[in-house]
């Protein structure tokens, strides 16, 4: 999300729910996005596919770690 306007710059992925499991879907064909991610971030961000987020705290370690990889502020 662009700080300044309030726009979003790209669409990593969603958090999708299945078997009461919530989990990450990364933006690509593969999960049945439109407009995957480009190959850099699908090859950064790959290990983070399919992870489980089971708490709070989970999800905000996940955020960190695509912050770092993606050097965003």
């Amino acid at each position: 999300m662009d700080t300044k306007s309030g726009k979003q710059i790209m669409f990593l992925g969603e958090v999708r729910e299945r078997d009461s499991l919530r989990y990450f879907a990364l933006s690509t064909k593969k999960n049945g996005f439109i407009s995957p991610v480009d190959e850099e971030i699908e090859h950064s961000l790959s290990d983070l596919d399919g992870v489980v987020i089971e708490s709070a705290e989970v999800e905000e370690k996940m955020l960190d770690v695509i912050r770092k990889r993606l050097q965003v502020p």
